[in-house]
Formats: structure tokens, C-alpha cells, sequence
């Protein structure tokens, strides 16, 4: 899994498009408990990337995203509403990164293991399109059901092999809360 990220963010970097304040950030979500399962990659990821020779200003920031009170486990919640509920409003930008300029219109990438119904990214999106950041959500997996236990979701699952660059999907099609909501009829 490792080498798998390192080579979707190697190829990310080298094809980064060139954007006018396209600095990126690469961070975590936060697991329920408040603190990050991947800080060894991220670290590990720091190492390899300041060996680049490169031009972008690209951060890997631990504590990017923090969590704000409690919050369950939504893997053992069933039904997006549910899992929505569990995580609106637990997530917020670590305040000593707000109003840097360097980080200001960032592309932030964001780490997390398994998408299930899209609603920790969705409202990881909705903490970070209010200050400017391009959210670019990546995961090591999809949890995958059939029959499908879930009757909807957030996101339309719309891969990219690992040699394309995520920004420019990002700027045709960008994701943006309930914009790629499925479901049943009416919903």
C-alpha cells in the first residue's frame, strides 16, 4: 500500500499542472479518536519529497485537519444520513495553518482508508471550500457490497489510474457536497 501511494503522489507531483497559487498540501483525516493513522507515511512521504527536484511549494502536514470533540466510529453506523450526522461538524483546519499565504488556494490531498458512503470526505470538503482550499480526496480502498446494503451515497466512485493528474480532473469536474448524490428515485 505504501509504494502504491508513493507512486499515485510521485506521478501527482510530476504532472501537477502549473496553477497560479497551486501549492499543495498532503495531509490525513483524523481516525475517530482524534489522532492520525498515517503520520509514519506522511513523514516518510516529507523524506522522499524534499530529494525532488521540483518547484512546487508542497506541505505534508500531520495536523492539517483537526478534529473538533467526539465523534463515533461511522464504520459501524448504517445509512449515509446516519454517518453524515456522526461527522458534520467534527472537523476543522488546524488554526495555526489559517491565513498563511502560502497556503492560501491550495490543493489539499487528503488521506483516508476506505470510502464507504463519501460522508467523512464530504464534510472534510465543506471544512476546507470556505477558505479556498481545493479539496482531492484519496483513498486505499472502497468498500464494496452487493447487494448493496447502502441505497445511496456521496460520491459517484469515479476512479483515476494512478498516472493522471487529479488536479486537472479536479478543475473540469470538481467535487462539491451533494452535487454527485445517488440514490433512490426522489431522493
Amino acid at each position: 500500500l505504501k509504494l502504491s501511494l508513493d507512486n499515485f503522489f510521485n506521478e501527482q507531483i510530476k504532472n501537477f499542472p502549473n496553477i497560479e497559487g497551486g501549492n499543495i498540501i498532503i495531509t490525513s483525516v483524523p481516525n475517530s479518536d482524534g489522532k492520525y493513522r498515517f503520520n509514519n507515511y506522511l513523514l516518510e512521504l516529507k523524506n522522499k519529497i524534499k530529494d525532488m527536484d521540483i518547484e512546487l511549494d508542497i506541505f505534508i502536514l500531520d495536523d492539517f485537519i483537526t478534529q473538533v470533540g467526539e465523534k463515533g466510529q461511522n464504520h459501524t453506523l448504517r445509512g449515509v444520513n446516519k454517518r453524515k450526522n456522526n461527522v458534520k461538524g467534527k472537523y476543522a483546519i488546524n488554526e495555526k495553518y489559517l491565513g498563511k499565504q502560502e497556503f492560501s488556494s491550495a490543493y489539499v490531498f487528503v488521506i483516508d482508508d476506505v470510502l464507504t458512503s463519501g460522508s467523512t470526505f464530504n464534510e472534510i470538503n465543506e471544512t476546507l471550500h470556505p477558505h479556498g482550499f481545493n479539496f482531492l480526496g484519496v483513498v486505499l480502498g472502497k468498500h464494496q457490497s452487493y447487494p448493496h446494503t447502502d441505497s445511496m451515497g456521496l460520491v459517484s466512485y469515479n476512479y483515476l489510474p494512478m498516472n493522471e493528474s487529479a488536479v486537472a480532473e479536479y478543475i473540469s469536474d470538481p467535487w462539491y457536497d451533494e452535487d454527485n448524490m445517488v440514490g433512490p428515485e426522489g431522493f
